[in-house]
């Protein structure tokens, strides 16, 4: 066996331990993960399964902002009687995903090595918010899971010796349109991977496939009309109060989502790829109207809750009076941050129609919420930039960017670790 094989397996190994391990002493990493389970989704799963489903749905004690596949589920899962039933049948789901992954990478990096394919797909393992959602029965992990099964069928209809094949033209796209639609049911946040599928699928095929296909889409979007007629909104009845424009959870979703170019930067920096670090005129032109932008939509405030990595850091160095500086320097700070993680967009993401959506989309959500956190996109963001993003001047399968990604997130969940104990 190679060297570099060794280390991946060592590597991957190392995570699936950290993981089990994580679930064995409750780790909450993300924070917030076991009072949630305690305070509002055992009592929605009771509710769930004490009630008839119309009844439940319209009920003011279901504490939920989210779509309600996740307790549709589990109420007619038999195996659950107590909390902890849940939590180990979510664990199970985490596995899943990891299994999953893997092969959607598997998929579309058919000539990459095995072992290498595996410790990218483990990458996700080191996230603080999928692993505070499976131990803890959060419901985000849900999504992440028909979010992947959905791109496992579109890459699949990829496959060169399927494309005239019945299954390649009728069965993949339905398949992955339906596990688009489920990732909806289960987080009305991806909502786009919908659309994204679709219009994949609809590309220069016949009118006779555009209509059976769009009317089969159709079909799955009906139980979503009748849920936002029944709730009167797009979130159940009592969070509602969790909708609202926020201008200032622009600048959040840029601080987010820029975090995740970070090891891509650092790789092009030690290799000294310097000239992958240029921006030309459209891309400057980019930089100066969305930092106008930022500019004028910085936090007011800082935070207790919320807010992702970036800003909840800044905020507690404020309110624990740590540095001796009014909040305006804070802002600043985190306008510069945020004009590097634009120059990140600028420099590792074409601008093609699909990268266009989906950063529209995804921003939508944090625009229209009062509450964000940085769960929102992670790890959705860091899945689609192996899956769905187009991305440039970085080879994502480098072993050395997978390496350097390693550290990066391995870091992060440390800090998360040593962050919870450190405010709890």
């Amino acid at each position: 066996m190679k060297k570099n094989h060794l280390v991946n397996y060592c590597l991957f190994f190392l995570l699936l331990t950290c993981f089990f391990l994580g679930f064995y002493f409750n780790e909450d990493s993300a924070g917030g993960g076991r009072i949630d389970l305690i305070e509002h989704e055992w009592g929605n799963l009771s509710l769930f399964k004490n009630k008839p489903l119309l009844e439940a749905l319209t009920s003011l004690n279901y504490e939920s902002s989210r779509t309600p596949l996740f307790l549709i589920i589990h109420k007619y899962n038999f195996f659950i009687n107590e909390i902890q039933d849940l939590r180990v049948t979510t664990f199970v789901f985490g596995i899943l995903i990891l299994f999953f992954y893997f092969l959607c990478l598997k998929k579309i990096y058919k000539n990459e090595e095995f072992s290498l394919l595996l410790l990218i797909s483990s990458l996700i393992l080191l996230s603080p918010y999928l692993r505070s959602s499976v131990y803890w029965a959060n419901q985000e992990h849900l999504s992440i899971l028909f979010l992947i099964l959905s791109l496992i069928f579109l890459h699949s209809s990829q496959n060169e010796n399927l494309k005239d094949n019945i299954i390649s033209i009728y069965l993949f796209p339905v398949l992955s349109s339906l596990f688009a639609f489920l990732a909806f049911y289960s987080d009305q946040k991806l909502f786009f991977i919908s659309a994204i599928v679709y219009f994949f699928f609809i590309k220069n095929k016949p009118a006779s496939f555009f209509f059976c296909y769009s009317l089969i889409n159709f079909l799955f979007f009906i139980p979503a009309l009748y849920l936002f007629y029944i709730w009167g909104n797009i979130v159940p009845i009592e969070s509602q109060f969790r909708l609202g424009i926020t201008l200032s959870n622009i600048n959040i979703f840029i601080s987010n989502i820029g975090i995740y170019f970070i090891p891509f930067f650092l790789m092009i920096f030690f290799q000294r790829k310097y000239e992958n670090l240029k921006l030309n005129q459209s891309q400057v032109f980019f930089i100066i109207l969305s930092t106008l932008i930022l500019l004028f939509t910085l936090p007011l405030e800082p935070s207790q809750e919320g807010g992702g990595i970036i800003f909840r850091f800044l905020s507690l160095m404020y309110l624990k009076g740590l540095f001796k500086l009014d909040w305006a320097i804070f802002k600043i700070v985190y306008l510069i941050i945020n004009m590097i993680f634009l120059y990140f967009v600028a420099i590792f993401l074409r601008s093609s129609l699909k990268n266009i959506f989906i950063l529209s989309s995804l921003g939508l959500i944090f625009y229209l919420t009062y509450f964000s956190y940085q769960s929102y996109v992670d790890p959705i963001f860091l899945i689609m930039i192996y899956t769905l993003l187009d991305t440039k001047n970085t080879n994502l399968t480098s072993p050395k960017l997978v390496y350097i990604s390693f550290i990066f997130y391995s870091l992060i969940l440390v800090n998360s670790l040593l962050f919870r104990l450190y405010i709890i």
